[in-house]
């Protein structure tokens, strides 16, 4: 008897999950095989200590092929019809993942040493490309069935989980078994072996978990069913969706409502953090309605349309904050990004207000159909900015007469703010674009002095002689408070050097060790904490520092502190001079301390 209920609490437990395992296996066989490639490999890098800046891109277009792999097994899995068709897709493309991986890794080879912003996004923005079109996969083999489509999204969300947190314990597992065996045995392991058990925990163990989890839930949907099924909210998600997350997107809405009231009544121009605190808004809006996509009640139907309707009201703020930015800085690739994300929540929201019974199948499928469009393509957001931003350096050059291409030191005869601008969005233009693209646009292809810099924004600034600008803040609010600055050229030390009669020791004050607070400055010297009060010299500072928008501090001389046995030397300082007279300054300071 006992026998049998051994086999019955253990090895039928166990034959169970084993057996559920082939089956998982036999669902997502080519997933299996890329996650054992992705582990040997991952042992080889271990073995030779992780050589090499180009490591990460085989593991990424690892993943990437496992992810389209699954698009063959979810057909397997969820849809009806032709079966020998839907088979014979299947292995097509779980085929075609494995060829994906060794293109992908030879594109990625392709790529600059120094990778300019766009080209990043060339590359790397097929991830969430595919991530999104495996939601979609699902989102239209359910059709208009949005339990199911909810349920399924939900099962993968708790299958990365479950398998990230196995693989995590199983990893701290086995790292304390040898830790263990080392510290009572004194056998010594090599420190390589914890990375070999994290390499396989955090690879195959976790994301065999992962499918293996998935097969297991899905295998309970009902097949060849024409309706919906009904969907029961657990404690978990009724505490977190309708007494979390409802209630603090009501407040944000009330916020938002009471900040379009004053810009209606004032007329004034939206802020531009209105744009980031926007989109918190509506991921926070979401995020509530999936927590309470279960709940079906007049209550919870309401308040759906009363968030979509929200959004709607957020996007219009959010575009004319963005539309002020568009006309004094032009389209960047972040703008676009920002413009179709405020296009997408339009969009959405207006036809998830009229469309209820397709939602979820709306989000997922504009969220990926218009990240396709910002990616690849002539609409693309790389595309479309790379044409903006060089239509706006032709109209900065032409204002001050200058064309394209440009010569060598053809901006060091201007000065000024403008030329300034010019010189920074050339820069961010160098920056942002591939070498070879923004080579030919700028220099005719006859710039040659490439590098292995990270960036050749300063490298392209010095070779057109542009002279650097200092004073001016990119101030986009009105404010009636005054700025200012100490800020000396860093070549100024070199020229002038620092008088060192009557003291013994110097210190260089910087950014990390040095602080400021209620205009006390704070510093650590050989250990040893100490402050210096600012307060009594503040008039005096703001006296000497450059205000507004002019170009330089006053005759281009540091500020000089001379208290007791200290000389304090200070080079970059900035703050305010309020409305009512009082001065506050920021929180960094670089200098030099002279001590007696």
């Amino acid at each position: 008897m006992s026998d049998f209920i051994f086999y019955y609490l253990f090895m039928g437990k166990f034959t169970r999950f084993f057996g559920n395992w082939i089956v998982a296996l036999k669902t997502f066989p080519i997933a299996h095989l890329i996650l054992v490639f992705l582990t040997g490999y991952g042992f080889y890098l271990v073995n030779t200590s992780w050589t090499g800046d180009d490591t990460w891109k085989l593991f990424f277009a690892g993943f990437l092929g496992i992810l389209l792999s699954l698009a063959g097994p979810l057909l397997m899995l969820h849809a009806e019809g032709n079966e020998k068709k839907i088979n014979l897709f299947s292995r097509g493309i779980q085929i075609f993942s494995l060829l994906f991986i060794g293109g992908y890794d030879w594109m990625l080879s392709r790529m600059s040493t120094t990778p300019g912003y766009a080209e990043n996004l060339l590359y790397l923005g097929i991830f969430p490309l595919f991530m999104l079109g495996i939601l979609t996969l699902i989102a239209w083999i359910f059709k208009s069935k949005e339990n199911k489509i909810w349920f399924s999204w939900t099962s993968w969300l708790h299958a990365i989980g479950f398998g990230l947190l196995a693989g995590l314990i199983v990893w701290g597992g086995l790292s304390a078994a040898i830790g263990s065996i080392n510290a009572l045995f004194d056998v010594l392991f090599r420190r390589e072996w914890y990375q070999y058990f994290g390499v396989f925990s955090l690879i195959f163990l976790a994301g065999s978990f992962m499918l293996n989890h998935y097969t297991f839930v899905v295998a309970e949907f009902p097949k060849g069913s024409k309706t919906d099924f009904e969907l029961l909210s657990t404690r978990l998600m009724r505490i977190f969706g309708s007494y979390i997350f409802l209630p603090l997107a009501l407040v944000y809405l009330l916020i938002f409502v009471a900040y379009g009231l004053k810009i209606l009544i004032t007329g004034m121009r939206p802020k531009g953090i209105i744009i980031w605190l926007g989109t918190g808004y509506f991921v926070w809006g979401m995020l509530t309605y999936y927590f309470t996509f279960p709940e079906q009640t007049k209550f919870f139907h309401w308040i759906r349309r009363v968030l979509f309707m929200s959004f709607i009201l957020v996007a219009l703020m959010m575009i004319g904050a963005l539309g002020i930015r568009i006309n004094q800085y032009g389209i960047t690739i972040n703008r676009y990004f920002v413009a179709l994300f405020i296009l997408f929540v339009v969009g959405f929201s207006a036809l998830a207000l009229f469309f209820s019974k397709y939602r979820i199948r709306l989000f997922i499928s504009l969220l990926f159909g218009l990240t396709l469009l910002s990616l690849y393509g002539p609409l693309s957001a790389r595309n479309v900015a790379f044409f903006a931003q060089k239509s706006r350096i032709e109209t900065m050059l032409a204002r001050e007469q200058l064309a394209l291409p440009l010569q060598k030191h053809a901006l060091k005869d201007l000065t000024g703010a403008m030329a300034d601008q010019l010189a920074e969005t050339i820069s961010d233009f160098v920056r942002t674009f591939p070498y070879e693209q923004w080579n030919k646009v700028l220099f005719d292809g006859k710039y040659s002095e490439k590098d292995n810099f990270s960036s050749y924004g300063y490298e392209v600034r010095s070779y057109l002689g542009a002279q650097e600008y200092y004073g001016t803040w990119d101030n986009e609010e009105e404010s009636k408070e005054i700025r200012f600055r100490i800020w000396i050229p860093y070549d100024f030390f070199e020229k002038e050097g620092i008088a060192t009669d009557g003291y013994v020791k110097i210190y260089e004050m910087s950014w990390l060790d040095a602080r400021i607070a209620n205009n006390k400055l704070s510093y650590t010297i050989s250990g040893e904490k100490k402050s210096f009060d600012l307060t009594p010299y503040l008039e005096d500072i703001y006296l000497q520092s450059a205000k507004g928008k002019e170009r330089y501090s006053k005759d281009w001389k540091p500020f000089i502190i001379d208290q007791g046995d200290y000389r304090l030397i200070i080079s970059h300082l900035e703050g305010e001079k309020w409305e009512d007279g009082k001065i506050v300054l920021e929180e960094y300071l670089q200098g030099y301390l002279l001590v007696k």
